[in-house]
């Protein structure tokens, strides 16, 4: 199936001005008014230490500080916290400095009490959580001072503060008296009535609504919005409530409601590539068809690679990724591209006619897809594939057992660029076997990075993901496919809205609500 034809605004993923924004001769921000977000169902719970399910975070993603918050290249700065680290012990030790002027909503200071109490919460195997929290590689924490927090890591990881620190942070005056595995019933839940955002809860209609005010004491500034109000309502109804200003902003379009939206009067629609991507993952263990080097990089020849995307995705619109790294990361770049060249593809193969199975769970219609594709595309070069539907559990346990040749695998990946489970040595989701010291090096060095002599951790990082990027993708270690697209839907009535992007989903920045205001 043929997906849409998308405005090539609404294709382009990552940073992106939408109509309505402030710049130049466009509206000046005002003061006051109401800004209406789009909620897909009631949340569970509007205490971060309870929920991180989607609806949750979209929820809740106003009222808590963050320690650190995400750019839209996934980049990381301070929030709550009044800096980056300070790496000692080799890069086991991070040190966080938190901002002496930031208060809670009823006026008392946030401090390192909170930050320590929140991250010890979430480690405590009593607490009542729909999910438990990953802290990596944390050993401890704790307060220095009143402005002050040290983590401890078992050892060097570069991406913990990406993937662990951007965080929210909950009060300990008011939530220490509770018992960890009471928790979720604590009335906090429903009813958070001390926070440290850009909002302040005031209250809600089970099922139907929530309203929040600007909180005047936020440290970063008081939002130009007066109020905010987050509707549960029907994805359908999306882009006619964004024409009229009845909404403001919808966080989670389906793809086709945006494809509704983005052709209806007064709704600009932006998309974004979602942190998880789908590729080939190839068995490389001996005497499997995709072990030797020049059989893969025959495949990757052999197959037209947006076409694949295009079609197996249809109207959701995958984007068409060739890495494992996110396109909108400060960290994309440096993979390998290969054009469909039959001829070369054959040369590769020498003769050979590589025969075997492309497994996928038959659970997902996309990959279903895929694999029929892959399979008939390849054909033509030499290959004999057979798409093979697994159920999920076996889909699974073919993976962890190294039993397939190649497999349609969809990875889910952090803010961070780091993926070591997929490309290092025995790492846990190295299902296909993949070795390269060189990898491992490469990986090793770019986890154990700090600052050091005014070396920026980033720039330093860059260069050695441009090497990795360069070298799996040259080895084929996983071909990779597409990125789900994510949709976002906003009201012409609302102005100061830039660089939309994945860092706006999942409550890593709470800080760009500050910039919006209502034109209208």
């Amino acid at each position: 199936m043929q997906g849409v034809a998308w405005p090539r605004a609404v294709l382009l993923c990552g940073l992106a001005v939408l109509s309505g924004c402030a710049s130049g001769g466009g509206p000046q921000p005002r003061n006051g008014g109401t800004l209406y977000a789009a909620l897909p169902a009631d949340p569970p719970s509007l205490n971060p230490l309870v929920a991180r399910d989607p609806v949750s975070l979209r929820a809740y993603l106003p009222l808590f500080p963050l320690l650190y918050q995400a750019h839209s290249d996934l980049s990381v700065t301070a929030d709550l916290a009044a800096g980056l680290p300070a790496f000692s012990d080799s890069g086991k030790t991070l040190t966080v400095p938190l901002r002496p002027d930031a208060k809670w909503s009823d006026g008392k200071p946030i401090t390192a009490d909170d930050v320590v109490f929140t991250v010890r919460v979430e480690l405590d195997p009593r607490l009542a959580a729909a999910s438990r929290y990953d802290w990596g590689p944390l050993v401890s924490v704790q307060t220095v001072d009143a402005h002050t927090v040290r983590f401890k890591l078992s050892s060097a990881d570069a991406a913990f503060l990406a993937d662990q620190l951007v965080t929210p942070i909950v009060p300990v005056h008011v939530l220490g008296s509770v018992d960890p595995g009471a928790m979720n019933s604590a009335p906090y839940s429903s009813a958070p009535n001390v926070t440290g955002g850009p909002f302040r809860f005031n209250h809600r209609d089970a099922g139907k609504a929530i309203y929040f005010d600007a909180n005047r004491s936020y440290y970063q500034g008081t939002p130009h919005v007066a109020h905010m109000v987050e509707l549960i309502t029907a994805d359908a109804s999306a882009p006619a409530e964004l024409g009229e200003g009845k909404l403001s902003w919808d966080p989670d379009m389906s793809p086709a409601t945006a494809a509704q939206a983005v052709i209806a009067s007064g709704v600009s629609v932006n998309s974004f590539a979602d942190t998880s991507f789908v590729a080939l993952q190839f068995n490389m263990r001996t005497g499997r068809p995709f072990a030797p080097l020049n059989a893969r990089r025959a495949l990757a020849y052999s197959l037209d690679h947006d076409a694949i995307v295009g079609q197996a995705t249809g109207t959701n619109q995958g984007l068409p990724v060739w890495s494992d790294i996110n396109p909108s990361s400060w960290a994309s770049s440096g993979a390998m591209h290969y054009a469909p060249d039959t001829a070369h593809a054959t040369q590769l193969l020498q003769g050979q006619h590589p025969t075997g199975s492309i497994i996928y769970p038959q659970s997902d219609g996309q990959r279903a897809a895929a694999a029929m594709l892959i399979a008939r595309q390849s054909h033509g070069s030499g290959f004999a594939l057979t798409p093979q539907a697994l159920s999920d559990d076996a889909f699974g346990t073919a993976l962890s057992n190294g039993d397939f040749d190649v497999a349609l695998v969809s990875i889910a990946t952090h803010l961070d660029p780091d993926n070591a489970a997929l490309f290092a040595t025995n790492g846990p989701l190295n299902y296909g076997a993949y070795s390269n010291p060189n990898v491992d090096k490469l990986l090793g060095a770019e986890l154990s990075a700090a600052p050091a002599n005014s070396v920026d951790l980033q720039h330093t990082r860059a260069q050695l993901f441009a090497q990795l990027e360069q070298q799996v993708t040259g080895d084929v270690a996983c071909y990779f496919l597409w990125a789900p697209r994510h949709f976002m839907g906003f009201s012409a009535t609302l102005g100061g809205v830039a660089a939309v992007g994945v860092h706006l989903d999942g409550d890593r920045n709470n800080h760009v609500l500050l910039d919006w205001f209502l034109t209208g």
